[in-house]
């Protein structure tokens, strides 16, 4: 196997990005490419970084339609500086019969031997590039002849150049909207992220209502209207985007009402990882399955709401203030009747962590007296706001 390895900052991923990496799996027929992005870049300041997550998903987005480009977490997993050379090293051992090739722009290839321990990393991969600029060829084709005699197999696609660069749209010396794939464009503008933010984001309430509308009974979408507007008036109470907040309020039970067989068809697409404990708590899976479902379908990348989405009926650990949020509106919302509820929208209204510890422990006392199961990121969330209010 040919595994192409192209790591950086990706701060944001653009179009040149894309075009380098598809360049050089193209021109040297690499059966895979690992997109890594950094979690501490050793070369650049990071003052403008946005979080890991958000530049993780960026690069999914961009690579969505081509499954030569897996997206790998490694360097945010293993926290610290991120050099090159380690995660080299950790690829091969992990493919220890494959040939590894790392692909990089220009401006890096020319400054590899200044790089940690380069020869460490001419012995574990082939280093590949593309120009960037025009003009550059020729000083690309130089470094590569000086690599060489260091004894790295260094080699230079020849392909057309697309100036362009991060430092250039953050900037704004260039139109971000013409320089990265519009599905990360839209992913920025939910997100707020780049100098967008997020309570300017259009969103089409029309469609995500007709899609409850089909997707749920007539009780179930009323129930969804009435958390959706519960949302809206906690988030206002609380300084919470309100807009936002009536979105997932909207969204947070698409999938109440789908079948088991069809949750698992959902989930298995997603990034959860089966434990017993989900595997046996299947009254839970309906709002991860439709975190998964609003990406894939309605297009809803803002992170806050798939997250406010996929934890409504679990809570967990430090849950943010939306996802407590979509958490007590569905407790509380105006069709609720259950005995204690005056209590619960009062105390939702003073304190969300006050109103969480309290409907926490009335979810798990309610699971343990009918004896269901209970799962294990809801007694994490208890046991975190516990703490939190001890």
């Amino acid at each position: 196997m040919r595994i192409g390895v192209f790591g950086g900052t990706f701060n944001p991923i653009h179009n040149g990005h894309l075009a380098l990496a598809r360049g050089c799996a193209d021109s040297f027929s690499l059966d895979s490419v690992l997109v890594i992005p950094a979690l501490i870049p050793p070369h650049k300041v990071t003052e403008e970084l946005p979080s890991p997550d958000h530049r993780l998903e960026l690069c999914r987005l961009a690579f969505i339609d081509d499954n030569r480009f897996i997206i790998s977490d490694m360097e945010i997993a293993r926290g610290g500086v991120s050099y090159t050379v380690d995660t080299l090293g950790e690829i091969k051992r992990q493919h220890p019969e494959d040939d590894l090739f790392l692909i990089m722009g220009g401006d890096m290839f020319l400054t590899l031997s200044n790089w940690r321990n380069p020869q460490k990393i001419f012995n574990l991969a082939s280093i590949v590039t593309c120009p960037r600029e025009y003009g550059e060829l020729a000083s690309l084709q130089k470094k590569a002849r000086e690599l060489s005699m260091m004894g790295a197999s260094a080699f230079v696609c020849e392909q057309l150049p697309l100036p362009l660069s991060s430092t250039e749209i953050r900037e704004g010396n260039a139109p971000i909207d013409k320089s990265i794939p519009p599905v990360c464009l839209d992913y920025i503008k939910q997100n707020g992220l780049y100098g967008y933010k997020e309570s300017d984001y259009p969103w089409p309430y029309e469609r995500y209502i007709s899609e409850a509308h089909q997707m749920l009974s007539a009780k179930r979408l009323h129930h969804s209207m009435m958390v959706a507007e519960e949302a809206k008036k906690l988030a206002s109470h609380y300084g919470e985007e309100p807009n936002t907040a009536y979105v997932a309020g909207i969204v947070h039970d698409l999938c109440k009402e789908s079948s088991s067989a069809h949750l698992l068809q959902i989930l298995a697409k997603s990034d959860i990882i089966y434990g017993s404990a989900f595997k046996k708590t299947p009254k839970v899976w309906h709002g991860f399955a439709a975190a998964g479902y609003i990406k894939w379908e309605l297009s809803i990348h803002n992170a806050r709401i798939i997250n406010a989405v996929r934890y409504h009926s679990t809570g967990r650990a430090d849950m943010q203030s939306l996802e407590k949020i979509i958490y007590l509106a569905d407790l509380i919302s105006e069709d609720r009747e259950y005995h204690g509820v005056e209590e619960m929208r009062q105390i939702s209204y003073e304190s969300l962590d006050q109103a969480m510890l309290k409907a926490l422990s009335f979810q798990i006392t309610d699971l343990v007296s009918k004896g269901s199961p209970v799962y294990d990121e809801t007694f994490n969330a208890y046991n975190f706001f516990a703490e939190v209010l001890a």
